[in-house]
């Protein structure tokens, strides 16, 4: 585990570059999606994440890394959603930046400041974007949660994976 700012690692792309003409973002993918808090213990650190999820069951984001022992001392902290993964994306972007506006976030080699805090040497696949925990850090991500989406899912949009 590296949080050195000078830490150079391949992870490389930036919002602007995720968004593509090909991709399920650009085309506003209907859902609902659920936009997430989320606890976990993963190489012994404590960290937060927040992140988006087509499962009505956020927990079936993490089932397989919740199985191998890769993350432990899961806990959904707080969701809520919205209409089209563009939506909930665009509501995880936002809050990113505030959380690094608010609290800081971690200075890449190529200059750009990104919201992760916390670096592991072994890369899981789907779990970027930690933080390590700091209670005052979720308190503020849980009460943006609370205030955007929806606490139910939106009648008529019942087509999330479970």
């Amino acid at each position: 585990m590296n949080s050195n700012s000078n830490h150079n690692h391949n992870h490389n792309h930036n919002r602007n570059d995720i968004v593509n003409n090909n991709s399920p973002i650009h085309n506003g993918i209907a859902g609902p999606y659920k936009l997430y808090l989320v606890r976990l213990v993963i190489d012994n650190e404590s960290c937060y994440k927040p992140g988006i999820t087509s499962h009505r069951d956020v927990t079936k984001r993490f089932e397989s890394l919740i199985e191998s022992d890769t993350i432990r001392n899961f806990k959904i902290m707080k969701s809520s959603y919205f209409p089209t993964r563009t939506e909930a994306y665009a509501a995880e972007q936002k809050l990113f930046d505030l959380v690094i506006e608010r609290f800081g976030g971690y200075r890449h080699a190529d200059g750009r400041v990104r919201f992760h805090n916390f670096w592991t040497d072994r890369q899981y696949s789907g779990i970027t974007e930690m933080r390590k925990y700091n209670q005052d850090e979720v308190n503020y991500c849980w009460d943006y949660i609370d205030r955007n989406g929806n606490r139910y899912s939106p009648p008529g949009l019942s087509r999330m994976n479970f």
